[in-house]
């Protein structure tokens, strides 16, 4: 009972963090991939550093690492899973996360964005026994963490993580600051 309460809790915190950052809307997501802004990369990328960094900060501190449950098996259903939610991200401008939150602000389209994912995850669950394609044919061994599938100790996956975020964000900047030289351009004429 705890456990979905904070889970509840914790989901809500990040659906309202969500639309405070403008990420309820779907011209933040489609603004990404039109390399125009880089919001929901900087946020994200930087959530997943400081994440990691905090985790291992606690793992330093003797709390106990997270269960191996929680660590997916890379395999071809994830890639082809990726490939899909992005395909579905660049067409409907959300994604579950952003669709709960433009939905609980009163989004029609993202209601009717998130109405529609259920329907086609249950068609997929549905439909990928009778493909008879083995899609969950491991990539990489079972429930590795990147340092353990890489050789490399945490600390220095963390300072590659922390280098590529930093990377991005700087390549980032220089697409979002091309994008609105090209629309003052514009709006100039």
């Amino acid at each position: 009972m705890f456990d979905n309460l904070s889970s509840l809790l914790i989901g809500a915190l990040f659906a309202a963090s969500l639309d405070l950052a403008g990420f309820g809307s779907p011209t933040r997501l489609n603004g990404q991939f039109l390399l125009r802004d880089f919001s929901m990369f900087k946020v994200m990328f930087g959530a997943i550093v400081v994440g990691a960094f905090i985790y291992l900060l606690l793992l330093g501190a003797g709390f106990p690492s997270a269960p191996r449950s929680l660590i997916p098996t890379l395999d071809v259903a994830v890639l082809v899973g990726g490939f899909l939610l992005g395909f579905g991200l660049v067409m409907g401008g959300y994604c579950p996360g952003t669709a709960l939150a433009g939905a609980a602000g009163g989004r029609l389209d993202a209601v009717l964005f998130f109405a529609m994912m259920y329907p086609g995850y249950r068609f997929w669950v549905w439909l990928e026994p009778h493909l008879g394609l083995n899609v969950h044919a491991a990539l990489a061994p079972s429930q590795q963490t990147l340092p353990q599938l890489l050789g490399v100790a945490a600390p220095w996956v963390l300072l590659g993580l922390g280098i590529a975020c930093v990377l991005g964000w700087k390549i980032g900047n220089g697409f979002e600051a091309r994008a609105t030289a090209r629309m003052l351009q514009e709006h100039q004429k």
